[in-house]
Formats: C-alpha cells, structure tokens, sequence
C-alpha cells in the first residue's frame, strides 16, 4: 500500500502506467479513492502495546502525517487545477517561484523569475488578493512575517528591538519533535510556518503579526479594488505606512510591550515602538507592492504573454557571438 502511494504521490509521465500514470479528470473517482483509503489506512493504525495508541498522535506519528498531509494536498490541488479558469498546466520557464522561500541559510529570502507563475503561486496570489479573511490567508501572513523579521533583525542595532520581534517559538526543540511544539496551544496562524520549519525560520512575534494583518486590510483598501485597476496614487506607500502607526499609535493599541522604556539614542527619533511598526509596515509593503504589481502586469498588461525582452533576450545575448563551422 505504501509502495503503492508513493508512485501515485510521484507519478511525472505521461505514459505511466498503473498507478505510475499521472491524475487526470477521467479517472478521478479511482484515484482520489485510493488516495483517501489510504490515509484512512494510516490513521487507523495503532500501537503493539497493551494500551492500543493511534499512531497519528505517537511521538513517532510524522511519516503518519507526513503522508495524510501529501495525500489531502493533492487531492485539493488536483480538483482545484483541474476545476481552475486559469490553465494550471501551460508552461513556464521557472518550474519554482515562490514568494517567500528559504535560501541555503533556511532564512526567508525574495526571489523573482524571469517570467511566470507556477500554478501554486497563482492560487495563493489569488486567495491573498480576495477580500474575505480565512485561516489560509491567517498562515500565508504569519509566513511572510517571519520573512520581514529576518531582514529586521540584520539592519536593527537595538537588542531589545530585536527581542520584541522574535517569537518564543524560535528556539529549537529537542530532537526536533513535532509534539513538542505543542500545536494545540497556539494560534492556528502559525501551525503552518511552525509545521515546516527546521529550526532556522524566523517566528514572528504576536505585535509583528498584527501590523501584518492590519497592513495587508490596508493594502486591500487602497490597491486591491474592483475594475483590476492598479492606482496612480503618489507616496502611496508613505500614505498606507501612516495609516497603519495611526491605528495603533492613536488608538492606543499597545505593541512591543516587551520593549524596555527609554531606550532611545536620541532625544528627537521616533519612540523604538512606533519605530517598529513603522518598519515592519514598510518592508510588507514594499513586498506587497512587488508582488501584486508583477501579477498585475502578467494578467492585465501582456495578458499572459512573454515581454518583448523576455523573447529577445538570447538573440541579444549571442548577437555578436561567430558561429563555428
């Protein structure tokens, strides 16, 4: 059963066969019962001891569900691709391009493909620019606040500023035991940056993760509007970041509470607080606006087709280069 789902799970040619033969719509009854009786397998298993145990809440439960996670992903990410207005399945010269992924030091780190979207990244890029809230949307900012911590913590010179980022969740746990995290004890915004982590992410304090939040309602408001229009607003940037220390500077919403009182270096700079929001708004942003405006320009501007310097880009590269015979 095992060997069975690992060459459904890994299935990559076309002309497989068996269960080597890759998910299509026409066969979606076998394979997503399969699929689900499988997990359903491993869930049921328990324990050889007097007191039966499921193994799914074993301190050994992670290939359990290392494999229920795998086989629900892609059950929902075959029926969503396949069920998608946007063609999942066209071809794109980067086969990865995350938002936020992790560099040889597993600390968050920007990158941007020469050209197109990986169908996940579309999907994701779709919910985050929905205006409804869900726990999806929750993880996704959790993530993405673990990534401006990172880039804070280099520039910061202030111990304490840096403390009141950090989450008590960055130490690493012995042996790197998922149960030990204590998942149930958390809120469910972090369960995914916690779950994938190697002990190398950034964990994002609670005071980072709610100028996050309310930094992307912001940016919904001013940028993410019906038409697919994309502003012209100037200093919109400088607008939104106002707005978010007004919310929890005016309204006396206490952050970074953490943070030792008068510990500024000069008399006439910004209280370290404030100073904190400021930059954690500042450096979402400044993503949020990379991002979107990427997204904008590949469905709207070309409307999914290659720039002009994207096709010319090797005849300019090898126009002087002599041809051998």
């Amino acid at each position: 059963m095992i060997d069975r789902l690992f060459d459904m799970l890994n299935s990559q040619n076309p002309l497989g066969k068996g269960c080597k033969k890759p998910l299509r719509p026409s066969s979606k009854d076998t394979w997503e019962e399969i699929l689900r009786s499988t997990a359903s397998y491993l869930l049921g298993l328990k324990t050889n001891t007097d007191v039966k145990q499921p193994l799914s809440k074993h301190p050994r439960k992670t290939f359990v569900i290392g494999f229920v996670a795998s086989i629900k992903s892609t059950i929902e990410m075959a029926n969503e691709m396949f069920t998608s207005t946007i063609n999942p399945f066209k071809k794109h010269k980067a086969p990865l391009n995350n938002l936020v992924e992790a560099d040889a030091n597993t600390t968050g780190k920007v990158h941007s493909a020469p050209q197109g979207n990986t169908p996940e990244e579309i999907m994701m890029l779709e919910h985050l620019n929905t205006t409804t809230t869900s726990e999806f949307l929750a993880n996704v900012l959790f993530y993405i606040g673990g990534f401006i911590v990172s880039k804070l913590v280099q520039e910061l010179e202030c111990p304490f500023c840096k403390s009141c980022l950090l989450s008590c969740f960055s130490t690493p746990t012995p042996d790197h035991d998922y149960c030990a995290m204590g998942y149930n004890e958390v809120s469910t915004t972090s369960v995914f940056t916690l779950f994938i982590n190697k002990s190398g992410l950034r964990i994002p304090s609670q005071s980072v993760y709610q100028v996050v939040e309310f930094s992307e309602k912001v940016f919904k408001a001013y940028v993410c509007k019906e038409g697919r229009t994309i502003t012209r607003e100037k200093k919109l940037k400088q607008r939104m970041i106002m707005e978010v220390c007004q919310h929890f500077v005016m309204d006396s919403k206490q952050l970074f509470d953490d943070h030792q009182e008068g510990a500024n270096e000069n008399v006439f700079e910004d209280d370290h607080r404030t100073l904190l929001i400021k930059l954690t708004a500042d450096k979402y942003f400044t993503l949020r606006l990379f991002t979107y405006s990427k997204r904008y320009n590949e469905t709207v501007v070309t409307e999914g087709k290659p720039s002009n310097r994207h096709k010319l880009t090797k005849l300019i590269l090898f126009r002087n280069v002599p041809v051998k015979s």
